[in-house]
């Protein structure tokens, strides 16, 4: 996994080229059976060669001596050296042999002798030393003696010391051997025929030039006496006649027919040899009718491994040459390619992170982007910013109407929460007199019975009434002007004050009913009008407290307008309460005489009293809530402001950079 994780971190060259290297290994591989195959193939075709020429050339060699066996035939056909012996012409026998020597050069040397091996003739082929020559005549030829049962001629492989008296190179050739006889059938003496051996050597020669001419240059040829490991002939006349060096091993495994015409290394002298062997037809097998070889005569061929391997080393070092010149091509070439890939890409990825750094000033220049899979994304990642920038300027212009919003919103509800404490105040102040109104029902209820001592004292308390109902007009038009917000939460009041306003003109009904009663008594009523007026007078001011309520709900409810029209009948509302007041101070003296009849009704007052307290409390209550609310609004609007304010500023940064485009 971990090294899955290192994989994933490389750059993308990085990645291709290890990718390369493994691939180059197949190549590597192939080059190396390729080379070991070649080995093979190669020491095969060498073997091969060095066969076909080691066995083509013996035939030639063994055809050449064949040849040379049926001119020696023919030379002998006609017995005229025996003649020439018996009747002296030896000068006519010399030059006969001049003549086929002459017709011959493949012969260095021919020899006649007497019965008894004594050279009587020597005649060597034209251009040879003959110095030695001289000395020969009347010695013994050590191939002619003890010849006198042999029936035919013959032909040997041996050592001879007039070799090099005539001067040639070895003292071992090919003498072929023919006994001559007289007229009366008697041998008296014996032909001898030399083989030139330089023509042996030169064919040997010729074997090494056509295995040098094969592509193996430091191939050797030599006709190797298998008995003694000698070299009769070399293709290196420095090495005639020296021993090879051959070990035993080999030496018993080249004394085998069966062996011909193979191929086997052999080491010599600290290097490897490739040595290939074949028969030749010995001369001396032509003495016997069934061809059995009396010496073991091989033309063998040396090839150096050095020159098998340097074909194996040649393609060794072409192939790795290809292989050099494939691997620096191809790490090139992905070199270039991804190249190519990383860098469009690496300029990619800066880009993308100067856009992410809220840089969207950057654009990927057209010339740096080419028209392929990597040219796609890099345009769409200009095609990306510049959306982006669309972006920036759809939440300039958001955040910028956030703002305003907030912004309104947050003055609305500092506005609501003024209101709401006004209305507070003003409710506080509704409170107040419902206790009040309460307590002077009470009071009423209590002092009933004194209520004619009351009647001075009630003038004073209705002009005090005129001037409480002025204060309270007042009042309800400030209160006007701030309802509008509270009209979700004066649902709750219109509830209470209908109920306010029923007890209300029950009370004001009652009182009416007092003073009437008060009236219709005279004089003694008098006294318990005042009472009545009193109590009307209370009855008024609820009314009137619960009419002002009732506007500034209605205010809320319904708009500005409402407020304000409400409020305007309030106001006439109060005026006619004062005109009414006015006509109850003239009609006092008829309320106190209905003042017994109104002592129930002003029980009934004072519970309705404790009930509108109640009320009033409870919208009290609703009145705070409310302006709890307004504050929780106020603090909330303020803080959306606040991130707004934020977002509006972030944007226009970015806005500002989208508006200064540059190629990056």
């Amino acid at each position: 996994m971990k090294g899955f994780k290192r994989w994933r971190d490389w750059s993308i060259r990085s990645k291709v080229n290890a990718i390369l290297v493994p691939a180059l290994l197949p190549l590597m591989v192939m080059a190396w059976i390729t080379y070991s195959s070649h080995g093979e193939t190669s020491i095969k075709r060498s073997q091969q060669i060095a066969q076909v020429v080691t066995s083509s050339n013996a035939e030639e060699l063994d055809m050449f001596m064949i040849a040379r066996r049926s001119t020696f035939d023919e030379w002998t056909s006609e017995d005229v050296y025996g003649m020439g012996i018996e009747f002296d012409v030896l000068d006519k026998t010399a030059a006969r042999l001049r003549e086929l020597l002459a017709a011959a050069p493949e012969f260095c040397l021919l020899v006649l002798t007497d019965a008894e091996g004594k050279a009587l003739v020597a005649v060597p082929q034209a251009g040879a030393d003959s110095k030695g020559l001289d000395r020969l005549l009347g010695s013994v030829i050590p191939v002619a003696e003890g010849l006198g049962g042999m029936a035919e001629g013959r032909v040997i492989f041996t050592e001879s010391k007039l070799m090099k008296t005539i001067g040639q190179v070895l003292d071992k050739t090919f003498v072929f051997e023919y006994p001559c006889r007289n007229s009366a059938g008697e041998m008296n003496g014996v032909f001898l025929a030399y083989l030139d051996w330089s023509t042996v050597q030169a064919h040997t020669v010729k074997v090494a030039n056509s295995l040098v001419d094969n592509g193996f240059p430091g191939a050797r040829a030599t006709i190797l006496d298998a008995r003694t490991g000698h070299a009769v002939t070399h293709s290196d006349a420095r090495e005639a006649g020296t021993e090879l060096g051959l070990d035993d091993e080999l030496t018993t495994w080249l004394a085998q027919p069966a062996n011909t015409g193979e191929t086997v290394p052999f080491a010599m002298d600290g290097r490897t040899e490739y040595l290939t062997f074949a028969p030749v037809l010995n001369p001396a097998s032509l003495n016997s009718q069934d061809g059995e070889m009396s010496e073991l005569l091989l033309l063998t061929t040396l090839i150096p491994a050095d020159d098998i391997l340097v074909h194996v080393r040649k393609t060794l070092w072409v192939n790795t040459g290809i292989l050099a010149t494939s691997a620096v091509f191809l790490l090139t070439v992905f070199w270039l390619i991804s190249g190519n890939i990383s860098s469009p890409i690496r300029r990619a990825a800066g880009f993308a992170q100067a856009v992410a750094s809220g840089d969207l000033t950057g654009r990927i220049a057209a010339e740096d982007i080419p028209k392929d899979e990597v040219g796609d994304l890099a345009a769409a990642m200009n095609q990306m910013t510049e959306n982006l920038g669309e972006i920036v300027g759809q939440i300039d212009t958001a955040a910028a109407e956030t703002v305003t919003a907030s912004q309104a919103q947050a003055q609305g509800a500092k506005n609501q929460s003024v209101t709401t404490e006004e209305m507070t105040s003003t409710v506080s102040e509704l409170l107040a007199s419902t206790k009040k109104m309460a307590e002077n029902a009470t009071s009423v209820s209590d002092q009933a019975d004194l209520a004619a001592k009351e009647c001075a004292s009630g003038k004073v308390s209705v002009e005090s009434t005129v001037h409480g109902i002025k204060g309270i007009h007042e009042r309800v038009e400030k209160i006007a002007a701030h309802m509008l917000e509270l009209g979700s939460k004066s649902q709750e009041i219109s509830g209470v004050l209908d109920i306010i306003t029923e007890l209300s003109e029950q009370t004001n009904l009652l009182s009416l009913n007092a003073s009437i009663e008060a009236a219709g008594a005279g004089e003694a009523g008098k006294r318990f009008a005042v009472v009545a007026s009193e109590i009307r007078k209370l009855a008024e001011r609820a009314t009137d407290s619960t009419g002002e309520i009732r506007s500034l709900i209605d205010g809320v409810q319904e708009t500005v307008n409402a407020t304000i029209m409400a409020t305007e009948e309030g106001t006439k509302s109060v005026a006619e309460g004062v005109r009414l007041t006015e006509e109850v101070d003239k009609s006092f003296g008829r309320i106190a005489e209905q003042v017994a009849s109104t002592t129930e009704s002003v029980k009934a007052i004072e519970l309705g009293s404790r009930q509108q307290t109640t009320a009033v409390e409870q919208m009290e209550g609703a009145v705070k809530n409310v302006d709890t609310a307004a504050q929780e609004t106020a603090e909330t609007a303020r803080q959306l402001d606040t991130n707004a304010q934020a977002l509006l500023t972030t944007a226009r940064r970015l806005q500002g950079n989208e508006r200064k485009p540059q190629a990056v």
